[in-house]
């Protein structure tokens, strides 16, 4: 069994992983996905998705994959597991997001898929 996998559809636990990125990760941020993908995957610019990032570090989450589009149309794709066996490990993320940015350009809209430790996520259910 996989020590890290998405939360399942519909699940408690993906409601919970979702309220905790809402409250700690995309607080403050605007979501720019105008209707190019399917809600709720949230795309942000590079600046903003640059705050994600750090977020994410500071909070000790993970990315499972980051998949940006350009100009409204899917660009590129890559996932922890072609880099390593962690998502939480910001090596991985940080050289795809300069790999993607010195690539891709400007104008590339940023998506992610996230890991929140299910930790955390109880602790917050406590509070």
């Amino acid at each position: 069994m996989a020590k890290y996998k998405l939360k399942p559809p519909g699940s408690r636990q993906e409601k919970a992983e979702k309220d905790y990125l809402a409250r700690y990760v995309f607080a403050g941020l605007t979501d720019i996905n105008t209707g190019f993908d399917v809600w709720p995957i949230r795309y942000f610019t590079e600046e903003e998705f640059r705050i994600v990032l750090s977020r994410i570090k500071e909070h000790r989450l993970g990315l499972f994959g980051i998949e940006p589009f350009k100009d409204g149309e899917w660009y590129n794709c890559r996932t922890f597991e072609e880099y390593g066996d962690n998502p939480t490990d910001p090596n991985w993320y940080m050289t795809v997001f300069d790999m993607f940015r010195e690539k891709g350009g400007q104008n590339l809209q940023w998506s992610a898929s996230y890991y929140v430790p299910d930790a955390l996520l109880q602790f917050e259910n406590e509070q």
